[in-house]
């Protein structure tokens, strides 16, 4: 993937403009959010986040196709979907919680009797 596909591909996912720019090729239209960007720099291709006037780079690929895919995969991200589970899987978290919790305060309880018996020498 170069720089065109990839503008085309985050256009086809519905990324908004404003949240990159692609040195040569796109600018950013909302500088004053922040962005991300990709860049040419010293030989190698840099991807970064771009704020308030600080360009901070965040990775460095030795190619062109290796920063976009990077870039491609920040801009795409999704959070997965949430686990939902069943009544019983619930309700044997709730049990398990209830158990660990018991021996928490048993052993805390163990703890202190034991802490007090010895703590003071005596």
């Amino acid at each position: 993937m170069n720089r065109i596909s990839l503008r085309e591909k985050l256009r086809a996912e519905g990324v908004a403009d404003g949240r990159y720019e692609l040195t040569g090729l796109h600018k950013a239209d909302r500088a004053d959010l922040g962005f991300y960007f990709l860049e040419s720099r010293e030989g190698a291709w840099v991807v970064g986040m771009a704020e308030r006037g600080r360009r901070d780079v965040m990775a460095r690929f030795g190619t062109e196709a290796e920063a976009c895919d990077y870039l491609y995969q920040k801009l795409t991200w999704r959070e997965p979907a949430p686990i939902v589970q069943t009544p019983a899987q619930e309700a044997r978290g709730r049990r398990i919680t209830e158990e660990m919790t018991a021996r928490i305060k048993e052993m805390m309880r163990r703890g202190r009797s034991a802490g007090e018996d010895g703590a003071d020498g005596g």
